[in-house]
């Protein structure tokens, strides 16, 4: 709950920069990945003409914060790899298979709009520790 509030604090900065009205921060999820893991090229929203819940349907920002850096030589508490890639940022056609990597560090929070394919490339030392929290749209906003 106390992660839920802290990242409720940021609804208002978040809702400008994507100029939306938002309505639900969804309850924050733990990831933690090892040597070896990885989460394949997704959206963290479903296509309206495909089944799936409402709340799914609705998901408008994607929010993570980093739990620890990446780092190319070992050190402690930071990892190797496991980048966070965000494809289809740029409007041009021609980039949409473009991939831009982002290379975490401790306490950074970052929010991209759901819709957005991403995904993250395999951990190969240390492991990477991320809080992943969705935002909705809705019909009766909520004050942040």
């Amino acid at each position: 709950q106390e992660i839920k509030q802290r990242l409720l604090t940021t609804m208002p900065e978040v809702a400008r920069h994507f100029q939306l009205t938002l309505a639900e921060l969804e309850s924050p999820s733990f990831y933690r990945y090892q040597e070896g893991d990885f989460f394949g090229i997704h959206k963290d929203v479903i296509e309206p003409d495909l089944p799936g819940s409402r709340f799914e349907k609705n998901r408008k920002v994607s929010l993570i914060l980093f739990l620890n850096s990446f780092a190319e030589a070992p050190s402690q508490n930071s990892f190797s790899e496991g980048t966070l890639t965000l494809y289809g940022l740029l409007k041009d056609p021609r980039s949409q298979n473009f991939g831009f990597p982002l290379e975490p560090e401790q306490g950074v929070l970052i929010g991209f709009p759901a819709e957005v394919w991403h995904e993250v490339k395999p951990v190969t030392r240390g492991e990477r520790f991320t809080i992943v929290s969705l935002v909705y749209l809705g019909a009766n906003p909520v004050a942040f």
